[in-house]
């Protein structure tokens, strides 16, 4: 086998930095930020080493971008004679970067029997009461990318002549 030098090349839209890469050689670029990425407005960063020595490439290190999030919001309540019911959808959108928790402040009437569905997700759910309001952070068992749907289920027992407050 021949041992000769070759290229690597990065491309990413945070800037990597190389960690003990001996065996690396920076070769200085003419076009640093080209067209961004599909779905994002941040500019591509396109790095390219000379590999001198496959035994001392070091190691790559970055810091992610923090997450844009889009949120749109359908909620429906049905009024029956004796209880009320609540549904929510809440669709993420998270370009850029990776959302770890969701975090939903609702009444605590409607959260103390509310049942939440994260499709494809397992999830850890914490709740907090603060100044009238209960506050959940739900985290699930990786972070989301792209799009995620979120389900909030509740229903109240009602009385007649009972008012809800939504």
């Amino acid at each position: 086998m021949e041992d000769t030098p070759g290229v690597l090349t990065l491309i990413s839209t945070s800037r990597v930095e190389v960690l003990g890469a001996r065996g690396l050689t920076p070769i200085p670029s003419e076009s640093p930020a080209a067209k961004p990425a599909v779905g994002s407005s941040d500019p591509v960063i396109r790095q390219t080493f000379r590999v001198e020595n496959v035994s001392s490439l070091g190691e790559l290190q970055w810091t992610a971008p923090q997450p844009r999030v889009n949120v749109t919001l359908e909620s429906q309540m049905t009024i029956q004679a004796d209880s009320a019911e609540w549904v929510a959808m809440l669709q993420y959108d998270v370009p850029g970067g990776a959302l770890d928790a969701i975090r939903l402040k609702l009444s605590p009437a409607w959260a103390g029997g509310a049942r939440i569905q994260l499709p494809g997700r397992e999830y850890q759910l914490r709740s907090e009461t603060l100044n009238g309001s209960t506050y959940w952070t739900i985290t699930p068992d990786r972070p989301i990318w792209g799009r995620q749907t979120l389900f909030v289920r509740s229903s109240l027992g009602l009385s007649p002549g009972q008012e809800v407050q939504h």
